[in-house]
């Protein structure tokens, strides 16, 4: 309330200035009136709380006085400097390009949005103009080109759109431009590289802004920044830019620049930071950029850069930071990298490099990051890695290194992530590692590391992830690993390990993942482990653990997979699995549980992956509650002994895998649109289960049987009637042939005797089925049982056809 006075008090105020005292107003010189056209657009608010400009008295004459404002000598403002001022406006107000004397006009930061007026072209005494950090929209106008005394444009972070306008390179004075982070889009003008006294040219974050980039730009022999990142460009990097010999940084990345890099840039003397990454460059790295005598950063990472690293970067004396990661690179790691004294960071991993990791990289005792993990290195890790002190990371994962682990990691006390997972490490972890106070990632996964886990594990309290899968580690899971309190992934799984599940585990609250499948862990699951809230993945499948399932796990509120599966664990499963309300996968899979299929899994509605209680011993019915899981897309209750219908899995929409093969089930199947896609194999020993046409009842088995095989009958019937069709066609062409015959035969015999045979011929013609005399007796039987079975055959087929077509008519 009282916030609310103070605002309409100084509104009022303002008012009072502006409309009710006209002539405090009238007595101010033109400049002041020019510059309280801002006060005229301006949110009120915003005047209120802006300890500028409510300090602008307007009984002065002048301007001279309130703050952010400077003048002349002559009372002429020559500049206007008021940032981060909340000024609110839609639009710049034009009257300001009747500051004729302004040098300098910074509205940055001031919530400004509209367009740049045109009309600011006639600031022709402008030095500085600064209108970054704004919403201001549209075109950069072309007259800003008559600004030839402009040193400092800065209208980056904007929405400005259209192209640059080639007409700012009519600004000879101008040092420093800035248009980067808008919306601008075309290429950039050739021209611009008639600005000598260009120092800075920063146009990053236009992601529109297209075409190659002009060999010209090659001639500001004064640049110190060229900023080019994100955007579209594309071409090549002109070799003109070996003449940048003031240039000092280079941001190119994040376009579609391709092609080589240029070995001209050996030449720009001053270069300290070259980002080259993310881009398409091919070829391989010049041994020329070994002539960077100040390179401190050389980022090339993300490009199809293939060849060697040249030996020559090892000059660059000043490197601190070495990035070549995800190319194509090849050949071994240069041994001179050893003399880099003050590198920090060398990360060259994601390539084809070969050959062992160089034992001179020790002698970087500044690197606090080294990853050259995802190669194909070899041999083993050099003990001298020791040496490196301050190192932080170091990620070897995804190689072929070989060996053992060395203790004098133990020597890093600053390591706080070692990845050396995926390689063929033999030997135990050696319990200095444990004694790294900082180390916080420490992934083993996928070696051939064996032996036990030590006590000592309890002295690593700052680790958060502990990944050792996939090895050959033995021995029982020390108790001590429950004092880890910031424990959030424990991958033990895929290893040796017996004896039982520690009950301590249940004291890292934190922990959100626990794996330790495939050991030979055996004894109850411990009910502690109900503690760990904030359990996201439970998997001890594949172990000898027995007892029943603790009902404690219904505190796993956050749990999205449970996974159970070949153990011998019995009794039934717990009621309280229906607080699991995250839970997307359910495994429990070839154990010896028993009992019914609890009613409360049905209100687990977020299972949508799988549910698999196959080889088990459960008996009674499928609870009807289970219709609740709309979205399950796997279920498998195979090898049970359970019965009764199986109409509640109709309701089960999301499915596209089912087994429930090895019961009891009976009654009809349903009939959606999933169950008709089903094969056989899915009801599998089932014998009460039926077939049905409306999901209720069971259809006749032999009334379903011929209607199904109607579409069978059909087919046979035209294939029958077009075997009796030739047959009878052939045993014409027969009765003809031999009637001809017999005619030219008897043509000299008695006509009484002639006449006799011809009839004889016509009769067996007439009866279809005996044949002439002159045709053998065993032709003429299987002419006649062809038409015989024929006949009969049709007979049947047509009785049969017509009782399919009344069942699905």
């Amino acid at each position: 309330m009282e916030k609310t006075h103070i605002i309409s008090c100084c509104c009022c105020l303002l008012c009072f200035f502006l409309i009710l005292k006209p002539t405090l107003v009238y007595s101010l010189s033109p400049d002041g009136k020019a510059i309280l056209s801002l006060l005229a657009s301006a949110d009120a608010s915003s005047i209120s709380f802006s300890s500028i400009l409510s300090s602008w008295n307007l009984s002065n004459p002048t301007p001279c006085s309130w703050q952010g404002v400077t003048c002349s000598p002559q009372d002429r403002v020559i500049s206007l400097s008021i940032p981060n001022t909340f000024l609110n406006l839609s639009s710049l107000p034009p009257q300001l390009s009747k500051l004729s004397s302004l040098q300098l006009l910074n509205l940055s930061t001031t919530n400004i949005s509209g367009p740049i007026p045109p009309s600011f072209g006639l600031l022709t005494h402008l030095r500085l103009l600064d209108l970054s950090s704004n919403s201001l929209t549209g075109p950069i106008p072309p007259e800003l080109g008559t600004l030839t005394l402009l040193q400092f444009l800065f209208l980056n972070s904007n929405r400005l759109s259209g192209g640059i306008p080639r007409q700012l390179a009519n600004l000879s004075s101008l040092q420093i431009l800035c248009l980067q982070d808008n919306i601008l889009n075309g290429s950039i003008p050739w021209q611009l590289g008639l600005l000598n006294s260009l120092q800075e040219f920063r146009i990053g974050g236009n992601p529109y802004l297209t075409g190659e980039i002009p060999s010209q730009l090659g001639l500001l022999t004064n640049l110190t920044t060229f900023g080019a990142a994100a955007t579209g460009l594309s071409g090549v990097i002109p070799p003109t830019f070996g003449n940048l010999i003031s240039l000092q940084t280079m941001a190119l990345y994040d376009t579609e620049i391709f092609g080589p890099i240029p070995p001209e840039l050996g030449l720009c003397s001053e270069l300290g930071n070259l980002y080259l990454h993310m881009n398409k460059l091919t070829g391989s790295i010049p041994p020329q950029l070994g002539k960077l005598q100040k390179l401190t950063s050389l980022l090339l990472w993300g490009n199809s850069i293939t060849g060697p690293i040249p030996a020559e970067l090892s000059n660059c004396s000043s490197l601190v930071v070495l990035d070549t990661s995800a190319n194509d690179i090849s050949g071994e790691i240069p041994t001179d990298f050893g003399k880099l004294a003050v590198l920090e960071q060398l990360h060259l991993s994601d390539n084809s490099m070969t050959g062992p990791i160089p034992w001179q990289l020790s002698n970087c005792t500044s690197l606090t990051a080294l990853q050259l993990d995802k190669n194909q290195l070899s041999g083993p890790i050099p003990w001298q890695v020791g040496n490196l002190k301050i190192l932080q990371s170091l990620f070897l994962w995804g190689n072929s290194i070989s060996g053992t682990i060395p203790s004098s990691f133990g020597n890093c006390t600053e390591l706080y992530a070692l990845d050396l997972s995926r390689n063929k490490l033999t030997g135990s972890i050696p319990e200095e590692i444990f004694g790294l106070k900082k180390l916080s990632k420490l992934l083993l996964l996928g070696n051939s590391l064996s032996g036990e886990l030590p006590q000592s594990i309890s002295r690593c309290q700052s680790l958060v992830r502990l990944r050792l899968g996939e090895n050959q580690l033995s021995g029982q899971i020390p108790k001590e690993i429950g004092q880890l309190q910031n424990l959030v992934f424990l991958d033990l799984y895929t290893n040796q390990f017996s004896g039982g599940l520690p009950s301590e585990i249940g004291n890292i609250m934190v922990l959100e993942l626990l794996d330790v499948h495939n050991n030979y862990l055996t004894g109850e699951i411990p009910s502690q482990l109900g503690e760990l809230v904030n359990l996201e993945q439970l998997d001890l499948s594949r172990n000898s653990f027995t007892g029943e399932i603790p009902w404690s796990f219904g505190n796993f509120s956050y749990l999205n997979k449970l996974i159970l599966n070949h153990n011998l664990l019995t009794g039934s499963i717990p009621k309280s699995i229906r607080n699991l309300q995250k839970l997307t996968l359910l495994d429990m899979s070839f154990n010896n549980l028993s009992g019914s299929i609890p009613s409360e899994i049905g209100y687990v509605t977020s299972l949508t992956i799988s549910f698999d209680l196959s080889s088990n011993r459960f008996t009674g019915e499928i609870p009807e509650e289970m219709s609740g899981l709309t979205q399950l897309q796997s279920l498998d209750l195979s090898n049970n002994m359970l019965y009764g219908g199986i109409q509640v899995l109709g309701d089960l929409t999301s499915l596209t895998s089912l087994n429930i093969s090895f019961n009891n089930f009976s009654g009809p199947i349903p009939v959606t649109p999933f169950f008709r896609t089903l094969s056989s194999n899915s009801y599998l020993q089932n014998p009460k289960l039926c077939e049905s046409l409306d999901g209720s009842t069971c259809s006749s088995r032999i009334l379903r049987r011929i209607g199904l095989e109607s579409a069978k009958t059909v087919t046979v019937i035209s294939v029958t009637l077009a075997l009796v069709t030739l047959a009878i066609l052939a045993t014409w062409v027969l009765v003809i042939r031999n009637r001809k015959y017999m005619a030219k035969k008897s043509s000299g015999s008695a006509s009484s005797s002639g006449c006799e045979n011809v009839s004889a011929i016509e009769a067996n013609a007439t009866a279809g089925v005996s044949l002439p005399p002159t045709i053998s007796r065993s032709t003429e039987g299987q002419i006649n049982r062809v038409v015989e079975r024929s006949s009969q055959v049709s007979q049947k087929l047509r009785i049969n056809f017509s009782v399919g077509r009344n069942i699905f008519l």
